[in-house]
C-alpha cells in the first residue's frame, strides 16, 4: 500500500430502526471514504460488536431500547477511549443530545443530513474535530431553552465574548448559527484557513474547549451580535 494512502474510515452505526440501518448504511457503504464495519439496534449489541471489532467512529443514535445512545457513549468512551462517537439524531431527540456530548460524544449530526456532509462530520469527527450540526441555533436552543433565566449569567463568558477583536468578531454570529469554517469563509470572503484560525483564538480567548462549548454557553448567555 502506498504511504499516502489513506485507509478508509471504519464506521459501526447504532440505531434501533432497521430500515435506517438498511439505507443508511448502504448510502454510507457507497462512499469510497467509508467501510461500515457493523450496524446495532442498541448499546448493549454496539457494545457486544466491540469486544470483536474496533471502529474508527460510532454514528450513534439517542434513543434505544436496552442501553440508550448515552450510556453507551459513556461506556465506549471508558473502554474504548481512542474510539470517537458522532451522535446522529432526529429532531425530537435534541434534549437528549447534550447528555450524550457530557458523556463523551465529540458531537452531533441531524439524520436529515445528505449522505455526503454526515461522511465529512465522520471524517472531522475521525480527527479530533468538534461536529455541530449546521442547524444549532434551534437545536441548542432548545436543548438551552430556559436554562438562561434558571442559571446565573457567566460573566467572565461574557465580557470575554465582547472583549473579541473587531477582525474575529465577526466570526461569532456564525459560529453561534452552527456554520462549517467552509461556510463561513465563503459568507465572509476569505480562506477556510483563516476562518480556522479566528475560531481557535475566539476559543482560547474564551476559555471554550470546543465549537459545542461556545455554542451552549452563548446560548445560556443569551450572546447576540
Amino acid at each position: 500500500m502506498a504511504e499516502n494512502q489513506i485507509l478508509p474510515l471504519k464506521v459501526l452505526m447504532v440505531d434501533d430502526d432497521q430500515i435506517v440501518r438498511t439505507y443508511l448504511g448502504a448510502s454510507l457503504q457507497s462512499d469510497p471514504r467509508v467501510f461500515l464495519l457493523k450496524t446495532a439496534e442498541d448499546g448493549v449489541e454496539a457494545l457486544k460488536i466491540m469486544e470483536e471489532w474496533t471502529p474508527d467512529v460510532v454514528l450513534m443514535d439517542v434513543d434505544m431500547p436496552r442501553m440508550d445512545g448515552i450510556e453507551a457513549t459513556k461506556q465506549i468512551r471508558e473502554k474504548y477511549p481512542q474510539v470517537r462517537i458522532l451522535i446522529f439524531t432526529n429532531f425530537e431527540q435534541r434534549p437528549s443530545v447534550m447528555k450524550a456530548i457530557q458523556a463523551g460524544a465529540s458531537g452531533f449530526v441531524t439524520k436529515d443530513k445528505p449522505v455526503e456532509e454526515m461522511v465529512d462530520a465522520l471524517l472531522a469527527t475521525r480527527d479530533g474535530k468538534r461536529i455541530i450540526s449546521e442547524d444549532p441555533a434551534s437545536a441548542l436552543a432548545d436543548m438551552v431553552a430556559g436554562a438562561g433565566n434558571r442559571e446565573p449569567v457567566d460573566t467572565a463568558f461574557v465580557e470575554s465574548v465582547q472583549a473579541i477583536p473587531d477582525r474575529l468578531k465577526k466570526v461569532v454570529p456564525l459560529l453561534i448559527e452552527g456554520k462549517s469554517n467552509r461556510i463561513i469563509a465563503k459568507e465572509l470572503h476569505t480562506s477556510e484557513g483563516t476562518v480556522g484560525d479566528y475560531v481557535s483564538k475566539i476559543l482560547k480567548l474564551t476559555n471554550c474547549e470546543s465549537r459545542t462549548s461556545f455554542v451552549v454557553k452563548a446560548f445560556k448567555n443569551q450572546i447576540k451580535f
